[in-house]
């Protein structure tokens, strides 16, 4: 018997409110009996990272951390009409209903639909696991001792033996004998989160800004001392010295300071260019002779892993453009006078802005994804500049001056949140500040006749029923009644779905609306992650 899974879309990533379908082909050679078809909608964080080393130098076991970030079952077999009628059924050694499937192919359709926010379950984010990797070592993955309740983060990959995020479709056909394999098939698939609302666009700028001066007289040849035949005496020669020295111009020095700017708030975009600006001022009007000698861009991630009480922060980066020996002469113009920092004095600012056209043309690889935070990684993002600056002015040795900037920016994944869902957390937030403006109306609350308000006007107070002596109250014992909390059903239900969630279920798919490019490579399932699990978790 062999299981596949074909889904009908064929999004290179799929979102918030998306819906997932496709269908279950099972293929038997001969009548089999089976138990149930299952269908499962699933997205797991996992970490493993090894502790510091104690003073005792012991090796230490790696500290494993399992969170379940989505987790959704459908019973595509058998219909249910049948079984609650357990047409078919035959006994087994499990005690499991069976029904015959006949020779030849049978198919399932199936559908899901994503929610908002994740849901991890405390009861399957403990899952043991034994690896064999250097030796009989058993790891096991200890119960989370927290959880992010926010966005589902994307799928993440990079980090291998170490974290990863993933999201699969899985079907299990079960089998009743206790002496067959079940049949199983996955398909692994990229998620991509809607961006939350974005704040209106203002003129705000966030920079960061770094200074240089550049020296001056640094002679190109090194000086013999005077002789003492040609030096003056005391008396005779120390006026002409000091009106020569007056006479003289000292050239003055570049004074320069470079921005990285980018509109507020700062928000990069997947698989668009970056929009930020590098410009290089002249606090004092010195701008002959300066030119731009190398320039690097890029995009660094910032990826924070916890598992347990072991955490590590993990960079990466992702170059836009890196480009040396330039020289690409630096073009001044006027700005406003330097009022605001300097207000007594007349010198201007000069600035020069670095062609925006080197990286504006290179939009963010499809492999960098969103900014996000789950229960056990987060990820954020900066921008990082390196420029170098060349001063080759009269009366001085050649400079070059390499100046590096930083910028804290996040990273969105260009899917609009559909107008629905932004009315209707505008609506929440409105009722949890008080606004009463865009709030629902109060219902109508009932009016008594004036006859019967107290003095206070206060409605009256409904009647109460007599209370009983203690003399001649009968006292009245009832049995307790015991709840068995043994069998499969936990003794309270699932916790109420957020407000996001609960909007979910109202608002449709996204027709028309550009979807996110982000496609992390496809690699293969990591061993060290999940290495040696039972079939009934993870992919296996």
């Amino acid at each position: 018997m062999l299981a596949s899974i074909v889904l009908d879309q064929n999004f290179p990533s799929y979102t918030n409110l998306d819906y997932i379908s496709g269908k279950v082909f099972v293929r038997t050679q001969t009548a089999t009996t089976v138990s149930s078809i299952v269908v499962k909608l699933e997205g797991e964080s996992r970490t493993r990272l090894l502790p510091p080393p104690n003073p005792s130098n012991d090796r230490q076991k790696p500290q494993l951390e399992f969170h379940k970030i989505l987790y959704k079952t459908v019973a595509v077999f058998p219909p249910p009409e049948v079984a609650g009628q357990q047409q078919g059924a035959s006994g087994s050694l499990s005690g499991k209903t069976a029904y015959t499937l006949p020779a030849g192919q049978h198919e399932y359709p199936f559908q899901f639909k994503f929610p908002f926010n994740n849901a991890c379950d405390p009861s399957s984010n403990s899952n043991p696991t034994i690896s064999l990797f250097g030796g009989l070592n058993v790891e096991m993955y200890k119960t989370p001792h927290s959880h992010v309740k926010k966005t589902l983060p994307p799928t993440l990959v990079g980090f291998p033996g170490e974290a990863e995020i993933r999201y699969y479709v899985k079907a299990t056909v079960n089998r009743p004998s206790l002496f067959k394999e079940n049949a199983r098939a996955y398909v692994p698939f990229n998620f991509c989160p809607i961006e939350p609302p974005r704040l209106p666009p203002s003129d705000a700028l966030g920079y960061a800004r770094r200074r240089h001066q550049f020296n001056v007289n640094l002679p190109t040849t090194p000086t013999a001392a005077p002789s003492k035949s040609k030096m003056a005496s005391f008396f005779g020669g120390s006026k002409k010295t000091t009106e020569s020295a007056s006479g003289a111009t000292t050239p003055t020095a570049p004074f320069i300071a470079v921005d990285i700017r980018i509109p507020e708030p700062a928000i990069l975009t997947c698989a668009r260019p970056v929009p930020v600006r590098l410009i290089v001022t002249s606090l004092n009007g010195t701008t002959t002779a300066l030119t731009l000698s190398s320039l690097q861009l890029e995009v660094v991630a910032i990826t924070k892993v916890r598992a347990q009480d072991v955490g590590r922060v993990e960079r990466s980066s992702t170059v836009l453009f890196s480009r040396s020996g330039m020289a690409v002469p630096l073009h001044f113009g006027d700005s406003a006078t330097r009022g605001a920092s300097a207000p007594n004095t007349k010198e201007t600012e000069l600035e020069a802005e670095i062609d925006a056209r080197l990286w504006n043309e290179t939009p963010l690889p499809n492999v960098v994804p969103p900014s996000f935070e789950t229960c056990n990684i987060a990820r954020t993002y900066e921008i990082f500049a390196r420029i170098g600056i060349h001063y080759d002015g009269p009366g001085s040795m050649p400079q070059t001056t390499t100046i590096d900037l930083r910028l804290p920016v996040q990273i969105f994944s260009g899917i609009t949140p559909p107008p629905e869902l932004l009315d209707a957390m505008a609506r929440a937030q409105a009722h949890n500040t008080g606004d009463i403006s865009s709030a629902p109306p109060m219902p109508p609350r009932p009016s008594y006749p004036t006859d019967t308000k107290t003095p206070s006007g206060a409605p009256p107070l409904p009647a109460r029923k007599p209370v009983a002596s203690a003399a001649t109250a009968e006292t009245v014992h009832q049995p307790l009644q015991q709840v068995d909390h043994s069998g499969e059903e936990p003794p309270y239900g699932d916790a109420p779905p957020s407000y996001e969630d609960a909007m979910a279920t109202d608002v449709q798919p996204m027709e028309g609306v550009r979807r996110a490019d982000y496609a992390p490579p496809t690699v293969a399932e990591d061993p060290l992650l999940n290495s040696g699990r039972g079939e009934k978790s993870g992919w296996h």
